[in-house]
């Protein structure tokens, strides 16, 4: 599934790159913003919230229903995993610097840049999930 859901996440940062009006960057860029700050005051629950609300610009920024209904049906399914990944404040540490790429591409207008952004973010997390797993 995280892999399913890093190649959708990818597709959806290029297009979002492509697609994205002026006015939702900036909102991207203000709700993260207010993600830093918060990830700061290791309030892991309102950040885990706030990251929801996070990929979904990127999935409405896609300009394309289809592909972002199907980035929504995939997160669905994968939210016990990733809610669990952002427990720690480390790992919310992480994955702000993380996010600082995806917007930062997302700004440019970097297609590749902001599909290769978004697929190591979900490659990180599967890894932080999978990582939590007894062997």
């Amino acid at each position: 599934m995280f892999e399913a859901m890093g190649e959708v996440e990818a597709l959806c940062g290029q297009f979002a790159a492509e697609r994205m009006s002026i006015g939702d960057r900036g909102k991207l860029e203000a709700l993260h913003a207010q993600m830093g700050e918060i990830a700061k005051s290791g309030d892991t629950t309102e950040y885990s919230a706030l990251n929801t609300e996070f990929h979904g610009m990127i999935y409405k920024g896609t300009q394309n229903r289809d592909i972002a209904e199907l980035a929504d049906q995939l997160r669905l399914k994968l939210a016990p995993f990733r809610k669990k990944q952002l427990q720690s404040k480390e790992r919310v540490m992480q994955s702000c610097i993380e996010h600082q790429a995806i917007v930062e591409a997302i700004i440019e207008r970097d297609t590749r840049a902001a599909s290769k952004a978004l697929r190591r973010h979900l490659t990180i997390a599967a890894q932080e999930v999978l990582s939590t797993i007894p062997a």
